[in-house]
């Protein structure tokens, strides 16, 4: 069919023309109700009922305003339809106020009728909503238990409450195109704006419900949870609830935004992907909530019985991290084979080719590849474990962690080196069994041997008591005679890991008591020859080389 431009201007004169005529009895109307109730409030005294009646004036006003509106929303529909039609709109406006149906002019007069009817009635109810809304929410608020929710209830009943209103006059709107028997396809147009905008407000009241009732099954769950042993089941998946809030109501929006797509032929082929999306999130956030029990289970049978020995547990504290590693990321890869195989893709090609580059990637990281196997071997050969003290290279510290790939050292500056597990060629552990607290000093050539010996040996005595010393201080004697001394050695077997400290205290008291002795410490021994007695020595040196060969 095809549109005839010539009934353009006739049918927006025309909708123009009857619009202005309704305003023009509207406002008739108002200025006669507002003169009746205004002179109905001077004849009474009584303030409460002024009141009322100015109520009621502005009930009125707006009932008028709402009528002025749907009508000229009539109009316009009607006289559209028409110009699609090929009908004059004025034309046909002028055959039918002369030749008017008696049936049909009952049925506009029964029509606006019902629509008074109607806005009356949803003024009631729009009343009677907002006064239960305001109720409902007061008195959830005074609820003890939902203290720190007051603001999200009261977010919640602004919403449900403006919903509901709007709903009410939009119902209004369809049931009176509906009496005054507009086109079917201005209908059609109404009811499926009507129907998105209920998705999208019904969808709104659901996503601020959702948050009160996760804030609300928080706190009421903390309170009753610390009564019982299932406390530190709570405590490791709380941190969780920000997460199940965002993953809920990112679920809402994408099942509102579905809804509203099916209402609209247009987008129909990206209907579909809403259900997939939705079930990837589901199974994002249940992989977050299996990984946290995964974890705390990890926790309680490796490390929960305390009477285990301190080696052991500092082997299964060196392990739990790189168990949960695994265990992360196995979850991980089950949860991304579930969303694609939710997605409508077949998994098992994805795995094979997952293999295939598994087996390239390892050809060309081959170094990667060492550095995990030495991993490996670090672990089950127990080289050293986390807390132990080594030594590798140039690397001395306190072993932090222990990865696949890198092993973390914190030297005694508090610097973290990294390193790789593979390049950990030669490792001295400090914490194996036990270890030697050393010291060495070195005193002058005049100096009483036996005396400082004596010295030395009596040093470990107020140390021997000490918890971190195994065993009595071993004088091992003279180990060097040099330009600078005479250097005495002895050492103090402690528990592994004090060395440095207990070497540095006997190495204070040695020097003190030496002092007090009188014994001389070493001085290290300075030669300075003046420029005469070097060109002597030069000279002395070429009278006794040998000849050159001829």
């Amino acid at each position: 069919m095809t549109l005839d431009t010539t009934l353009l201007l006739p049918g927006i004169l025309t909708t123009l023309g009857q619009s202005l005529a309704v305003i023009i009895l509207l406002i008739g109307g108002g200025i006669v109700s507002g003169l009746i109730l205004r002179r109905a409030a001077r004849l009474s005294d009584s303030e409460t009922i002024q009141l009322r009646l100015a109520g009621i004036q502005r009930s009125i006003r707006h009932t008028l305003l709402l009528i002025g509106i749907i009508s000229t929303l009539a109009l316009l529909g009607w006289n559209a339809y028409l110009v699609a039609d090929g009908v004059d709109p004025w034309r046909h406006f002028l055959n039918r106020v002369i030749h008017i149906d008696p049936d049909l002019r009952n049925q506009f007069l029964q029509g606006l009728g019902l629509t008074i009817l109607y806005i009356i009635g949803a003024k009631l109810l729009n009343r009677i909503i907002i006064r239960a809304a305001g109720y409902s929410s007061q008195a959830l608020s005074k609820w003890g238990r939902l203290e720190a929710n007051d603001e999200a209830i009261a977010r919640f009943f602004r919403g449900l409450q403006r919903a509901l209103t709007n709903t009410v006059w939009l119902a209004v709107l369809i049931l009176t195109c509906m009496n005054l028997q507009l086109p079917d396809l201005f209908l059609a147009a109404l009811w499926r704006l009507a129907i998105i905008y209920l998705i999208i407000s019904v969808g709104l009241c659901i996503i601020r419900i959702t948050a009160v009732i996760v804030d609300t099954a928080d706190g009421l769950s903390g309170r009753y949870l610390e009564q019982h042993t299932w406390s530190n089941y709570y405590r490791q998946l709380r941190p969780l609830i920000p997460l199940l809030r965002r993953c809920l109501e990112y679920i809402l929006w994408i099942g509102v935004a579905t809804l509203v797509m099916a209402q609209l032929p247009a987008l129909d082929p990206f209907v579909a992907y809403g259900p997939m999306i939705i079930q990837a999130i589901g199974i994002f956030f249940l992989a977050r909530v299996g990984i946290e029990l995964t974890h705390l289970f990890i926790d309680q049978v490796m490390l929960g019985d305390q009477d285990i020995p301190e080696a052991e547990r500092k082997r299964r504290i060196t392990i739990v991290p790189l168990i949960k590693t695994i265990s992360k990321q196995v979850i991980y890869f089950a949860s991304f084979v579930l969303i694609l195989s939710s997605a409508g893709f077949d998994p098992m090609p994805f795995l094979a080719g997952a293999g295939v580059l598994g087996v390239v990637i390892g050809l060309g990281a081959q170094p990667l590849i060492n550095d995990v196997v030495s991993g490996f071997f670090i672990l089950f050969e127990n080289t050293f474990l986390v807390g132990d003290t080594i030594r590798s290279g140039d690397t001395y510290g306190s072993v932090v962690a222990i990865d696949f790939r890198t092993t973390r050292i914190r030297d005694f500056d508090g610097n973290l080196h990294v390193l790789r597990n593979g390049d950990l060629r030669h490792v001295i552990n400090y914490s194996k069994d036990f270890t030697h607290a050393v010291l060495e000093i070195a005193i002058g050539h005049d100096g009483d041997l036996e005396q400082a010996l004596n010295i030395i040996a009596n040093c470990g005595a107020g140390l021997e008591a000490d918890e971190r010393v195994r065993g009595p201080l071993l004088v091992r004697g003279v180990t060097r005679v040099d330009s600078t001394g005479v250097h005495l050695r002895a050492v103090m077997e402690v528990v592994p890991g004090e060395h440095f400290s207990i070497s540095a205290q006997l190495r204070a008291r040695a020097i003190t008591a030496l002092q007090q002795a009188g014994v001389p410490l070493a001085v290290q021994q300075r030669v300075s020859w003046s420029s005469a007695q070097k060109s002597c020595q030069l000279a002395e040196d070429a009278n006794e080389a040998p000849p050159s060969p001829a």
